[in-house]
């Protein structure tokens, strides 16, 4: 009995870790209408001590199924642009990026074998815009 738990037991950790690589999946598009940058500061004060924080954004317009416009805002930090669309495809898009791990096991008469998991490692957000629409800051799609 205790041999039979051994190797169960065996059986469901694995030998080795390792990472095989990455893997990116557009989780969501939206066709983009108009897009700025906004800063703004916030800060609060208590006795003699105080602090400011600066907060960078894109600010966006995007275009629903139905033919609205919602505004969608988006730290700068987590924004990535391209220059590579044309005007009608231009877009932002929600982007996951998960780790491969694979995990390697081992038993005795059985053999190896091994798993790919996927494991989240981070989102970002990727805004396409026409090639030249960027300058000093401003981007303007006309």
């Amino acid at each position: 009995m205790g041999a039979i738990i051994c190797v169960l037991f065996q059986a469901l950790v694995p030998t080795s870790i390792e990472s095989a690589g990455e893997k990116t999946e557009v989780a969501g598009t939206h066709s983009l209408a108009s897009l700025k940058t906004e800063s703004s500061l916030s800060g609060a004060t208590a006795l003699s001590f105080g602090y400011l924080t600066s907060t960078d954004e894109y600010v966006l317009m995007v275009k629903q199924d139905d033919g609205g416009y919602r505004r969608r805002c988006y730290p700068a930090k987590t924004v990535v642009v391209y220059e590579d669309a044309d005007a009608e495809d231009a877009r932002v898009e929600t982007v996951n990026s998960y780790e491969i791990v694979r995990l390697n096991y081992a038993l005795p008469i059985v053999g190896e074998w091994s798993r790919d998991q996927l494991s989240f490692s981070r989102q970002e957000t990727r805004i396409h815009v026409p090639q030249g629409s960027i300058t000093q800051g401003e981007y303007d799609f006309s």
